[in-house]
């Protein structure tokens, strides 16, 4: 049951509104964007968007249902246990990371490994090299904790949906971010349609986590009632 990929009743509203939101930007941009207001929410590449709004309230969901499950599988004896609290420490610093832009931030410091100290006149010239320097580290070391995490605590999470959906927010986050820059022009259309797929697969990734998290806690809730009731 918990290694299955199971839609939870919510989830199927979720990735409608999603869709809405790939629908309105796109719309947006090709009507020529006539009014600044809608413009501004609809941008998926922006901060003040229902995109980034969204993805932020969805981060900080997973973070507080993972935290949920961290505390009630560790204790102070068993010291293993603690490294659950990783995965709420991720999401949170994903929450943030959407809000705040640290990525954009630390793309722009790590523009110093580049010839001239700068992306200008280079193929990395929308992103820098971020993707790279950040990006694969990430996902080793991600890969080695999921397998960790699976190895000592096999029920603890649904490691199915967890697997699938950071694949799906990693193709967006990395991929389609690194592939932004064959076109330099931000307002190009090809441009437009990349942003889309790229913010897109970043919240169905975590719409993906959050369904798992969501089934889990359905599991655990049958559970606990089908106990009392014997």
């Amino acid at each position: 049951m918990i290694g299955k990929l199971k839609i939870n009743k919510f989830i199927v509203p979720i990735i409608i509104f999603e869709l809405l939101v790939v629908v309105f930007y796109i719309t947006d941009f090709f009507i020529g964007r006539p009014w600044t207001k809608p413009t501004i929410l609809a941008d998926m590449d922006g901060e003040s968007s229902f995109c980034c709004w969204f993805s932020v309230v969805q981060l900080a969901l997973v973070a507080f249902l993972s935290a949920v499950v961290a505390y009630y599988n560790s204790s102070w004896e068993k010291k293993l246990t603690w490294l659950l609290w990783g995965i709420p420490v991720i999401f949170v610093l994903l929450s943030m990371d959407e809000n705040v832009q640290i990525h954009e931030w630390l793309g722009q410091k790590s523009d110093m490994f580049l010839e001239g100290g700068s992306r200008l006149n280079t193929p990395f010239v929308r992103t820098g090299i971020w993707f790279l320097l950040l990006g694969i580290p990430f996902i080793f070391l991600l890969s080695a904790y999921i397998c960790f995490l699976k190895k000592f605590f096999k029920n603890t999470y649904n490691y199915r949906s967890m697997i699938i959906g950071f694949a799906i927010f990693l193709i967006g986050s990395l991929g389609f971010e690194g592939l932004s820059n064959l076109f330099p022009d931000a307002q190009a259309t090809g441009s437009i349609l990349l942003v889309s797929i790229e913010e897109f697969l970043e919240m169905l990734g975590v719409t993906v986590i959050l369904n798992g998290m969501l089934n889990l806690c359905d599991i655990r809730i049958k559970v606990r009632a089908d106990d009392t009731s014997v």
